[in-house]
């Protein structure tokens, strides 16, 4: 026993010993990439180049460490270089889209376009303030904030670079796409606008132009969509195998509500290749909404097989099990799927009430009640009228007719937030029929009418 607490008190120091020596290399890496950055600062780029062989030495498979080699190599001039650092930075951390940007900037420079041009259009795949709408209303959501160093070096590269090459293309897209990081749309659009009569015969341009014209928000809401729509078209008609073109036009036939369209343009996107939980996703919301069960459903299950804790999918498959057509409906997986999402969000307002849903249609009105009462605290003042019609239909099938009637009551003033999912408005239509008609604008034909 005693030689057992000998050899663990071993190993506690010699495990102590080793963190020991990575905060001191963590300390000294900290304190030379400073000493780096005050040097670039003030302008002294042989004191920063010193820094980073220095740097080089201490962490020379850090991601932050071959960027910052690319970066002083352009203030150098030593464009070969640069791509080589830029290289070994995308091999450190492939996903990061400032590292391809660089990169691309670089091959411009060296007479590589094509690869140049390659670059660019996986640094707009990566770029998450400029990923694929879909769901949102914003395009911008703003990059990695471990990346913020990086894109500011990345923007001064390319002052720099087009303060005697204004013309550049790459320069002048990769320039745009950092001022995407500082919500600086309009000028960004400017840039792009720029690119797109440069490179005439390429996509990502419009691409880009679409996205500026999407997050800038300077018009009335169905004149953006339509806009974002016509740009992405020219992108289509540019490179028709190109997919991104397709999602962005499916974005903005979506935000139209002119669905079928919006359908048809993510499947082709989806077709091209560009695969991925949000699309399908969106795919999904689309078939909901033009009652295209069999397939919804599909996606869904597809998303939740390869990510099981994707929520949103979670939540709206639950809603069509318990609350969908009737030849669609699993009660018992709607039960499961619900009480997940409960458990796993418990502070989430719609997971509590698709869990309410649920307890519901299965009879468990007790249960839905509490479920549905923890909802509508989460949601507070917003809370929405599906949330009401529950609790009252809950309250009125145990018996509370009274509280029912409080609850009912609440509808009509909520309805301009109904907090609908599929199949919704057969929850409205139960209300009135056990409770009257006494707010009757909740009722089928209000739901539809919007």
């Amino acid at each position: 026993m005693h030689q057992r607490y000998r050899a663990n008190l071993g190993v506690t120091a010699e495990s102590g010993a080793e963190a020991a020596h990575t905060r001191s290399a963590d300390a000294n890496l900290v304190a030379s990439l400073l000493r780096a950055r005050l040097a670039e600062t003030q302008g002294d780029w042989v004191a920063a180049r010193e820094q980073l062989a220095r740097l080089r030495l201490i962490a020379p498979e850090r991601w932050e460490v071959a960027f910052r080699q690319g970066h002083i190599h352009i203030q150098f001039g030593e464009w070969e270089a640069a791509a080589g650092a830029f290289s070994q930075a995308i091999s450190l951390r492939t996903n990061a889209a400032v590292s391809w940007l660089g990169q691309a900037l670089a091959k411009s420079c060296v007479g590589a376009a094509d690869e140049s041009y390659a670059c660019i259009q996986t640094a707009i795949r990566l770029a998450s303030h400029f990923q694929m709408p879909l769901t949102r209303t914003n395009g911008f959501t703003g990059p990695d904030p471990s990346t913020f160093d990086q894109w500011e070096q990345l923007g001064a590269d390319c002052l720099m670079f087009l303060r005697t090459n204004w013309h550049n293309p790459t320069a002048l897209c990769v320039y745009g796409m950092v001022l995407g990081t500082q919500t600086q749309w309009l000028q960004a659009r400017t840039n792009f606008t720029e690119v797109a009569n440069l490179w005439s015969n390429k996509a990502m341009p419009c691409v880009l132009r679409a996205w500026a014209h999407r997050s800038l928000n300077d018009r009335p809401e169905s004149n953006i969509w339509v806009g974002v729509g016509e740009i992405a078209s020219q992108s289509i008609t540019l490179e028709p195998d190109e997919p991104l073109g397709w999602l962005l036009r499916g974005d903005a036939q979506q935000r139209l509500d002119r669905h079928e369209a919006a359908l048809t343009n993510y499947l082709r996107a989806l077709d091209l290749g560009e695969e991925s939980p949000a699309l399908r996703l969106a795919i999904a919301r689309l078939q909901i909404k033009l009652e295209r069960w069999p397939e919804a459903l599909a996606n869904l299950r597809r998303n939740l097989v390869d990510n099981p804790d994707d929520m949103e999918a979670a939540r709206a498959l639950a809603c069509i099990l318990c609350n969908g057509p009737s030849e669609h409906q699993d009660l018992s997986n709607a039960l499961q799927l619900a009480r997940r999402l409960a458990e796993r969000a418990p502070a989430g307002a719609e997971g509590r009430q698709v869990c309410g849903l649920a307890l519901y249609r299965a009879g468990k009105f007790d249960e839905a009640v509490r479920e549905l009462a923890t909802s509508a605290f989460i949601q507070g003042p917003s809370t929405n009228a599906t949330t009401a019609c529950l609790l009252a239909l809950c309250h009125s099938r145990l018996g509370h007719e009274s509280q029912a009637r409080v609850y009912y009551s609440l509808v009509a003033p909520m309805r301009e937030n109904l907090g609908q999912f599929p199949g919704s408005e057969v929850l409205f239509v139960e209300a009135e029929t056990l409770l009257g008609t006494v707010t009757s604008s909740i009722g089928i034909r209000a739901v539809k009418a919007r």
